[in-house]
């Protein structure tokens, strides 16, 4: 009977381990979580973003218009075609004629040419141009704004998600504290208001944790939507490992400024409204002052009656007076070409404000992570020496807590020196002209 007892055992056990090895073997493995690294985002954000794709239509837009305005220089062919048909009723007298049917059909070929204007054509030409490199010049502008954005947002949302771990570890210290706290009441090594003292101290981090969840979720959220993001998605966890911060120190102020006011596209669009406003000043001037035009024009009939045509005529035409229209018109014009000019010189002076505001928030931040790094480590030492001494009795939960405190506040701050750092080496490249990451 002991046998079979034993038998039965060792049957179910290889049954179970038979169907145990099946179910290891047929079941779908686990599909890895890919995180999505600082390169892909860019790739989505310049394939998705809505205002990037735009400023790329612009530019093919514009570009569409220029070559529209350079057929003005070009002759324009083509046929035409025309048929009629009809009655007419002739009543004379009161005597009424049989109705007489008319159908004439015509067809010709011409050839249009403008030969020679005052320069309107050449104007118009030169104008669509600038707004084509204009819209160039926009395009990439508002490329690199989305790539700093797209940096900062980045590095937002993986700030938010250190953060949140940095919070979520404090809690779990604290809960710590407090269970040692009782522990210690009970078996009457501390007084019992270090209970409350810290139960409060772990409410507080749970308080903190919620905060930073609530952060999180702004960050990703406002991520997402740069980036174009699918709402139906899960939200991506963001690769740190994919970072890295710069190796060597920027040039120096005045090389970068300089430097920058030739490379920036911001200014290059400034520049570009210069020049669209003193062609729209010349344009101007033409139309109001005088105007003339010599055209060509050939044509080939194939009526009834067969016949060519050619031709060149030439129409002039100059105001002698129009209650000072001209006048008003071209100074409405200069007056444009100076506000423009004047936008372009505040520009310049911003820049350079900007530029000298990147370059010291660059080297501010540098010192800051040093600095962040060296108190981060004293914190974790001193919360250390802390801990043990009240092990030993030798502190009490008051300093166990501000140590606690004080290790929450170290490690924050180095979490935000780091990403601030980051951010300001985006910044100083966008400010200065120079290549921005996936541009």
């Amino acid at each position: 009977m002991r046998g079979i007892r034993l038998g039965f055992a060792v049957l179910s056990f290889l049954v179970l381990a038979t169907s145990a090895a099946l179910t290891q073997d047929t079941a779908p493995p686990a599909a890895p979580t890919q995180k999505l690294s600082l390169d892909a985002a860019i790739e989505l954000a310049k394939k998705r973003n809505g205002i990037l794709q735009s400023a790329s239509l612009a530019v093919r837009s514009a570009k569409a218009n220029k070559n529209v305005t350079y057929t003005d220089f070009l002759p324009s062919i083509g046929p035409s075609y025309s048929y009629q048909t009809g009655k007419t009723r002739y009543q004379t007298g009161g005597v009424q004629f049989n109705p007489l049917n008319e159908r004439t059909a015509s067809g010709d070929l011409s050839l249009n040419w403008q030969l020679l204007d005052n320069g309107t054509r050449f104007v118009r030409f030169a104008s669509a141009k600038t707004a084509y490199e204009l819209e160039q010049a926009n395009y990439v502008n508002t490329l690199r704004e989305t790539l700093f954005s797209v940096h900062q947002q980045y590095f937002d949302t993986l700030r938010s998600v250190e953060l949140l771990r940095v919070q979520a570890a404090q809690e779990e210290l604290a809960q710590n504290i407090l269970e040692r706290t009782k522990v210690r009441v009970e078996v009457g090594d501390a007084a019992r208001k270090d209970v409350l003292q810290a139960n409060a101290d772990y409410l507080n981090s749970k308080v903190n944790v919620l905060a930073a969840q609530n952060d999180l979720a702004r960050t990703m959220a406002s991520f997402k939507a740069l980036i174009g993001w699918e709402s139906r998605q899960e939200d991506p966890e963001l690769d740190p490992s994919s970072l890295e911060l710069a190796d060597t120190a920027p040039t120096s102020l005045e090389v970068a400024t300089e430097e920058a006011l030739s490379k920036r596209p911001d200014l290059a669009i400034r520049r570009e409204q210069i020049r669209s406003a003193r062609l729209s000043l010349k344009s101007t001037e033409l139309s109001e002052r005088w105007n003339f035009s010599v055209d060509a024009t050939l044509r080939k009939n194939f009526a009834d009656d067969v016949y060519d045509r050619s031709q060149i005529s030439l129409s002039a035409y100059v105001p002698l007076w129009n209650g000072g229209r001209a006048k008003e018109a071209i100074n409405a014009r200069k007056f444009d070409v100076q506000a423009r000019e004047s936008e372009y010189g505040q520009a310049i002076r911003d820049a350079q404000a900007e530029i000298e505001s990147a370059y010291k928030e660059l080297a501010q931040n540098r010192e800051r992570l040093s600095a962040a790094d060296t108190a981060l480590e004293a914190a974790r030492v001193n919360y250390t020496a802390v801990e043990d001494a009240q092990e030993l009795g030798a502190s009490d939960l008051v300093e166990l807590i501000t140590a606690r405190v004080s290790l929450v506040t170290a490690e924050v701050n180095r979490v935000q020196a780091y990403y601030d750092l980051l951010t300001s080496e985006v910044r100083w490249n966008l400010v200065t002209g120079e290549d921005i990451r996936g541009e």
